[in-house]
Parts: structure tokens; sequence; C-alpha cells
């Protein structure tokens, strides 16, 4: 996976815009920011707190704490990560900071 597949992953999903993030891609939905593209390889995902410490404990490989201050995003390593995978992990972030009303109409709840 790289770079590309993620871009394609979060614009996939509604109301998504990329921008700019300290002269790198990120991804947000109305302006709340849930993936970002920190260096060629790397995506940072705000997932689950839960979720985020399985993710780690489980494949330290692919995963791994990415801490500023007191905001903490998982760092996923794309060429270690399958489209499936990588595409849950996507929707999971963003389900994180969108509207729960576009949420559920996304996931047709």
């Amino acid at each position: 996976m790289d770079e590309e597949d993620v871009r394609r992953l979060a614009l996939a999903l509604p109301e998504v815009e990329e921008r700019d993030h300290f002269g790198r891609p990120s991804f947000r939905v109305r302006n709340k920011l849930f993936v970002t593209l920190p260096e060629p390889g790397r995506a940072n995902l705000k997932v689950p707190m839960d979720e985020h410490a399985a993710l780690i404990a489980e494949r330290p490989e692919v995963f791994r704490d990415v801490v500023w201050g007191q905001i903490h995003r998982v760092g996923v390593d794309l060429s270690a990560i399958d489209a499936d995978e990588l595409a849950e992990l996507i929707e999971m972030a963003w389900a994180e900071v969108a509207p729960k009303r576009l949420v559920n109409a996304h996931l047709g709840a």
C-alpha cells in the first residue's frame, strides 16, 4: 500500500477533503483530522483507543504509537498492511470524527 491508496480510500468517504498538514497531506471531515501522511510509506490514523492499543500490542512490526502532547494516533507502515485492513482502519478513523448522523447514513444504520 502507498500514499495514493490512502488518498483513494479516504476521499471515497463522505465529505472528506484533503488538506496540507505541515507540508504533508492530511484528510479531514468537517475540518476534523482523521488521517495524516507524515512521511512516505507511513500513515497516522485516529482510531478508538481500545483498537489503537490492540493493534500495537498484536502487530508492533506494522503499528506504533504516535504521540503529540496528549494526542495519540496509530502509526501504520503502509508496506506491511493489506488493502482490506487499511480500508477498514481508514473508515474507522473517519467514523471517530465524522458527525454521527453522517456515519449512520454512510453505514446504513
